[in-house]
């Protein structure tokens, strides 16, 4: 495989659904590329969007992940793709 040479997150503060006057913020974002990992620190519930760049010296690829927070945690289980279930 060929080594990954830049890795890039980046917050879209500028989507539609990003919470207004929410101040969100990437940190501890990774150093190694070939494991890439972020923290998303957040202010307020709402939908945060995160797009990951990458680059391996010939092919550029993204991808958007979408985080949801939830202000209660018993809506946070509701909202599950298990239902609430415990896995």
């Amino acid at each position: 495989t060929t080594p990954i040479g830049v890795v890039e997150f980046v917050l879209l503060t500028d989507d539609a659904q990003y919470p207004e006057g929410a101040a969100a913020v990437l940190t501890n974002v990774t150093q190694d590329n070939q494991h890439p990992t972020a923290t998303l620190d957040t202010d307020m519930p709402g939908v945060y969007k995160v797009r990951l760049t990458v680059f391996d010296g010939t092919t550029v690829r993204e991808r958007i992940v979408s985080v949801r927070v939830f202000d209660d945690p018993c809506a946070a289980k509701k909202a599950s793709p298990v239902g609430g279930q415990l896995l």
